[in-house]
C-alpha cells in the first residue's frame, strides 16, 4: 500500500464513527424506504409472504445490514501500528 492509499484509509477510519452514528440515527427510515422499494420491484414477495410479514422481514434485514455497515472496521487505528 502506497502512502496516498494509507493516508486515505487512515482518513476513512477516522471518519467512520461519525458516519456510523449518522447511519444508526437514520436506520429505521432508511430500512422502511429500502423495503418499500424492494417490494415495489418484487411484488411476488408480497404474494408469497403477505404484506405484513414481507414488510417486517424486509425492515429487519435492512436494519441488520445497516448495523453491520456501522460496525467498527476489523482493524482500528489503534491496531494499525501493530499490523505494519
Amino acid at each position: 500500500m502506497d502512502t496516498q492509499e494509507s493516508d486515505e484509509r487512515d482518513a476513512a477510519l477516522r471518519e467512520h464513527p461519525h458516519l456510523a452514528a449518522k447511519l444508526q440515527a437514520l436506520k429505521q427510515p432508511i430500512a422502511e424506504h429500502v423495503t418499500d422499494e424492494f417490494l415495489a420491484r418484487h411484488p411476488d414477495w408480497l404474494i408469497r409472504y403477505g404484506d405484513g410479514r414481507a414488510c417486517l422481514r424486509g425492515i429487519e434485514d435492512a436494519c441488520f445490514t445497516q448495523t453491520s455497515w456501522a460496525s467498527p472496521p476489523p482493524c482500528s487505528l489503534a491496531c494499525r501500528g501493530y499490523t505494519r
